[in-house]
């Protein structure tokens, strides 16, 4: 149901933001790392600026982020989304902001169907470099372990 609904919720985001929002299948930093966004932003030089992660949830769940979320902080997205979030800033360097939009069509009122929460490259900056961190250790362990296995 989730990716089924994206293209009418990136249509939506859309609408609301004046932004045109292109479909990528992946984008590749390295070896290790890709990413596969929902939708992303060219500024007007044709460079990715902005992005966008499209979750398609059941009303419940919707309710709980804008209860939760009244002040839309980056740390209200729940852990299973989180670095997912992150993972787009690492695998895209020059991504200033994502919207993590939410999108339920079902919901009967219509300014209730979709919610966002705006994260920054500078609210997420210390788990970024957590993240490369924990790669790079990562990439060391894999190395040396074809080294032994050669």
């Amino acid at each position: 149901r989730g990716t089924d609904l994206e293209p009418e919720a990136l249509q939506l985001y859309e609408q609301i933001t004046w932004l045109k929002v292109d479909q990528v299948w992946l984008i590749k930093r390295n070896d290790f790392h890709i990413c596969s966004p929902d939708g992303i932003v060219y500024n007007e030089d044709w460079i990715i600026t902005k992005a966008v992660e499209v979750k398609c949830l059941a009303a419940k769940k919707m309710l709980k982020y804008m209860v939760i979320d009244s002040f839309k902080d980056v740390y209200a997205i729940e852990k299973t989304y989180y670095w997912q979030v992150v993972n787009y800033f690492m695998t895209m360097d020059t991504l200033e902001e994502l919207t993590f939009f939410l999108y339920n069509p079902d919901i009967y009122d219509i300014d209730k169907q979709h919610y966002s929460i705006v994260v920054t490259r500078d609210e997420l900056q210390e788990d970024i470099d957590k993240a490369f961190e924990r790669l790079a250790e990562f990439e060391v362990k894999l190395n040396k372990l074809k080294l032994k296995l050669k």
